[in-house]
């Protein structure tokens, strides 16, 4: 008896932990969608003009409507171009893949597939290893430096 109370409380913690954690997140990602959707005009954008010239409460009053009718048209515009962006670079890579072999082909599918996962996750950058990058700059500009001195010689 004293086992089946303990798994039917066990079991009852675990469904309202499950349940809170459900409309918590549920409650969280509504907030976050509202936040993207009023990108541009949001209260972000009027908190940052108001400290940056340090705006008094009738002042804020008074440009708050104007910063978010900007701020309205910011945002379109802003949705527009990402648009414009993606339809540039599939253009670039149709134009690009034909004149790269098999491999460079698979290396320009995985960069694509990097790229468009780093761009779905806001804020966020799919750079690779940390330091990649710098190590791969470095190494060219080795390569210049040898090709130059072979040059001179």
């Amino acid at each position: 008896m004293k086992t089946f109370k303990t798994i039917l409380t066990i079991s009852g913690l675990l469904i309202i932990g499950f349940t809170a954690g459900f409309f918590t997140n549920r409650e969280l990602m509504t907030r976050h969608i509202q936040k993207v959707g009023a990108i541009g005009g949001g209260p972000r954008m009027e908190t940052h003009i108001f400290t940056a010239i340090g705006a008094s409460d009738d002042q804020k009053e008074e440009l708050g409507p104007i910063i978010q009718s900007y701020g309205k048209e910011l945002g379109q515009l802003w949705r527009e171009s990402r648009n414009n962006r993606r339809s540039i670079m599939d253009e670039m890579f149709a134009e690009i893949k034909p004149k790269l072999d098999a491999d460079q082909q698979s290396k320009l599918v995985e960069f694509r597939k990097r790229y468009s996962r780093s761009k779905s996750k806001r804020g966020e950058r799919d750079r690779g290893k940390k330091g990649e990058f710098k190590q791969r700059r470095k190494d060219g500009d080795r390569k210049k430096e040898e090709q130059a001195e072979m040059e001179g010689e």
